[in-house]
This record gives C-alpha cells, structure tokens and sequence, in this order.
C-alpha cells in the first residue's frame, strides 16, 4: 500500500529530526513526505533539507491546521494518507505498515487514528496526566464510530478527504472532529486503534498554554461541530 505523510510545521525543529528518522526506519517507509511549512524561523527548514521530503511553504505564515493539511493533501499522490504533527513520534517501527492495513481492512472506514501519551522531556505533570490517559485508553482498547480523531497521528483516504476537505474556518483546531463526525454521520466508520499511538506533548511549543485552558478552547469548538451534525 503506497502512503503519503503530510506533517505540519511551524518552528518545529526540537523533534522534526527525530520524526523523520523514525519514519525511515518504518517496517514500509512512507513513499512520499510531505511537510507543509508557516513560516518556521528556528531550525526547522534546515533539517528538512537532510531529508527526502517535499516541502511546501503555506501562503502566508499564519498557522491553520485545517489550511495546512488541505495543501499538503491536495499535492499528495496517494490515496493513504498518514498526518503527524512535528513533534508526534512514533511508537514502534509498524505505525505505517499496521495502519495502513487497518484502514483498508473495510471499504466503510474512512479514517484511523490512535492514542497520545506525553513525550519523555514533558513536565511532570503532564506526564501524570497521560499515564492516566494512557490507563483509561488501554482499558477501552479498539473504538468503532469514534469522533476524537486526532491529526496528530491519523489516518485517512483521499478518497473521502475529496468529497468532504478540513473545515478551514476552525481556526482553533478541531478540524479532525469535525471530519469524523460528518463521516460517522453518513454512516461511515472512524477507528481508534493502538496500532498508531504516538508520543506527543503541546508543552515546548511556541504559544503553549497550559493543558486545561487548551480543553476549554476545544470544547467550545466541538459543541458548536455536534450541533452541525445534530
């Protein structure tokens, strides 16, 4: 199965070389990377440059996570799309391979995702917090018509991506709930699995607000994407 991987960056070097290393080292490397950039004025730029990835620079430098991915999509050649963040690692060397097989194991599923657990330099309470998330995931194990897929570490069908793009008015994110959701209702499948969890953590990234305050955003954001598909 030929996949693309679409990464989005904006002053993303603390992990970016530690992400694409793991990607070539996947039991079936990514045929095509694609990393669409907002204007990164740390190192980011230049660890791309060692590495055999497309990079796409965003129209302006303004991140939007919805706008970032659709370029990146539009310009991919495949109909397996992988999405990671720049500072999501994987957590073996089968996330490609598993979940790519995973996604096409059923013609009704549109998209895949997995579960998050905090990277090994996050701050001691973060990394409290998802040893708790990482208990209450492993107890729920594989989920069936799950709308928090997270473009942190999902993926998806171009196929599908064609019919119904990310939501570029979401500025604050969520653009992967809302996908979800529209799939799940017209009665298609979303997927939460373990074969492709990652570590990721929000705490080093430039802007970072604390955990809670981020929530908060979230949920105001999702309660407005449920009553679209109410």
């Amino acid at each position: 199965m030929k996949t693309s991987v679409i990464i989005r960056t904006k002053n993303e070097g603390k992990w970016l070389r530690t992400l694409l290393k793991s990607l070539e080292l996947q039991s079936t490397p990514p045929d095509e990377i694609i990393i669409v950039d907002s204007g990164s004025t740390d190192n980011t730029l230049s660890i791309i440059n060692n590495f055999n990835c497309v990079l796409i620079n965003a129209d302006d430098h303004v991140f939007n996570y919805s706008k970032s991915l659709n370029i990146g999509i539009e310009r991919a050649e495949n109909d397996c799309i992988t999405m990671l963040s720049g500072h999501s690692l994987p957590f073996d060397r089968y996330l490609v391979e598993n979940g790519s097989k995973l996604l096409y194991s059923d013609p009704n599923i549109a998209g895949v995702g997995g579960f998050m657990y905090p990277l090994f330099d996050a701050p001691k309470h973060e990394q409290i917090e998802g040893y708790y998330r990482r208990l209450s995931h492993e107890q729920a194990g594989t989920l069936n018509h799950n709308p928090n897929l997270s473009n942190t570490n999902s993926m998806i069908k171009k196929s599908f991506w064609e019919k119904y793009r990310f939501d570029e008015s979401l500025l604050e994110g969520c653009e992967d709930y809302d996908w979800a959701k529209y799939w799940i209702h017209n009665g298609y499948n979303i997927v939460k699995n373990p074969v492709l969890d990652i570590f990721h953590s929000h705490w080093h990234v430039p802007g970072y607000i604390s955990w809670d305050d981020q929530v908060k955003i979230w949920k105001k954001t999702t309660d407005l994407i449920d009553l679209r598909y109410a």
